[in-house]
């Protein structure tokens, strides 16, 4: 999705609401490149664990959290990917405890060929089927957020929740000059108008001012945004200025916030906000941020200070990386009064399998009470493709009947396993995980013939085994 106009939402203006994934900060990120995918698990909406565009992407996850004593299995999830690494199901699972995993929601997204998302559907189990809930729908115009419209499902039929739409003048060189964003009223059942964006291009074709209006029986203007600078350079893609000076308008224009920064190779090293002293008739200092990075331009430090009549530390983030790039150190928290205090410290831990795949992340946190560090979240990746079961260290199963009628018992050393079960192409045909080192399989739905069942554990140890089905 083109990121551009997601912007407007940090100047307390009402941006379309359009999938999370896609939104980006508009002051104070480093532009690099994302070459990276993040698995949309509920544990990465704390963790942002990332996988490199080139690792197999794991088709399921098992969540563990710690209970003082010991983990305590949590539930899991079942992904599915499409050719372009999108992510377009996921299953969660809760754990029982008679040992199995019961089906509970159910994500779908679907995308455009543009690789938008312009649905996401979510899903209740009832015991024997998949109920839907809500969803999410998005629309576009020359690649640009057009409408989204959440629903919820309810006797039968689908019934509108929220829905904002934007319209769009573009210029010669096919970029908006103005947009104007509408929101749904299910109570009035109608449009009602919310803003204005007029967007001023240079002759290099980007962004000089933006001129926002607020709706009040009329366009009522509000703001502007002007003296835009791009030094990391501007597509829509990843709009990110370096320098920019905020006015509100209330009869005559009055000076608000300015924003400059300092690029060194392609990454903001530091950046400054000013405030606007009427008392003075001058810009006065108000925050500094010191960015420092890796070779590999991942941040690894972030000190925020404030001003009064000097420089005063005010908040700070440390990261540290594992030698794969993987985060293995955070820690963010502030000063008061005259001392530092960090509010958060993480740490993660992996365990990698032979081919490098991510086989399991650990989080701990640090209690700053007690001064120590706690087990927090478990997570243990599976990849069973038939690419990764083919080739790799021999997991011991014990499987009997084979040939079988209407079902298959397993025998295998204790641990986590994901099973798919695939026909003789490798189509696959049924999928889970389970615990312990006893396992029953139905296999009554299925006709005679011949099939494969993969297994494999969090360390990698994986077996293809040819079954009969009488």
């Amino acid at each position: 999705m083109k990121k551009f106009f997601i912007i407007l939402a940090l100047f307390l203006t009402a941006s379309i609401g359009m999938p999370c994934a896609a939104q980006i900060s508009f002051i104070s990120k480093t532009n690099r490149p994302d070459k990276s995918v993040s698995v949309k698990g509920n544990v990465h909406n704390l963790v942002q664990k990332t996988f490199r565009s080139n690792d197999e992407l794991p088709d399921s996850a098992m969540y563990f959290y710690w209970d003082s004593l010991s983990w305590d299995t949590s539930y899991m999830e079942v992904y599915k990917w499409d050719a372009n690494r999108n992510q377009t199901e996921i299953v969660s699972k809760y754990y029982t405890e008679t040992g199995t995993f019961i089906n509970s929601w159910k994500t779908t997204t679907t995308y455009n060929q543009d690789k938008e998302v312009i649905e996401n559907m979510n899903y209740a189990w009832d015991s024997t089927s998949w109920l839907p809930q809500n969803r999410d729908t998005y629309r576009y115009i020359n690649g640009f957020p057009q409408s989204s419209t959440y629903e919820y499902y309810d006797s039968n039929q689908w019934k509108i929740s929220s829905a904002d739409s934007n319209s769009y003048t573009f210029n010669t060189d096919n970029l908006p000059t103005s947009q104007i964003s509408l929101y749904y009223d299910e109570f009035e059942e109608k449009w009602i108008p919310q803003q204005k964006v007029d967007i001023t291009y240079g002759t290099d074709k980007k962004p000089t001012q933006m001129l926002i209006s607020a709706w009040n029986e009329k366009w009522e203007t509000s703001m502007r945004i002007k003296d835009l600078k791009w030094e990391l350079g501007f597509n829509l893609q990843e709009a990110q200025p370096t320098a920019y000076t905020m006015e509100y308008f209330y009869y005559v224009w009055i000076k608000a916030n300015k924003f400059t920064s300092k690029v060194q190779n392609g990454v903001i090293v530091s950046d400054t906000n000013y405030t606007w002293e009427l008392s003075k008739n001058k810009w006065v200092f108000d925050t500094y941020t010191d960015y420092s990075y890796n070779t590999d331009y991942q941040l690894l430090k972030k000190v925020t200070y404030a001003w009064e009549t000097s420089w005063d530390t005010s908040m700070m983030e440390i990261y540290q990386y594992d030698t794969a790039g993987n985060k293995i150190y955070e820690e963010q928290g502030e000063k008061w009064d005259q001392y530092y205090e960090p509010w958060m410290k993480m740490r993660y831990s992996y365990i990698y399998g032979h081919d490098h795949q991510i086989r399991q992340m650990i989080t701990e946190v640090y209690d700053t009470w007690e001064q120590a560090w706690r087990n927090d979240q478990k997570v243990k990746y599976y990849y069973a493709s038939m690419a990764s079961i083919t080739g790799k260290k021999t997991l011991q199963v014990k499987v009997f009947p084979n040939p079988a009628t209407d079902q298959i018992t397993l025998i295998i050393p204790d641990g986590d396993f994901h099973y798919k079960l695939m026909d003789i192409s490798g189509r696959i045909l049924t999928e889970g995980s389970f615990r312990g080192n006893r396992q029953i399989l139905s296999l009554g739905e299925f006709d005679s013939g011949i099939y494969l069942l993969g297994i494999t554990n969090e360390n990698g140890e994986a077996n293809l085994i040819r079954l009969i089905k009488r």
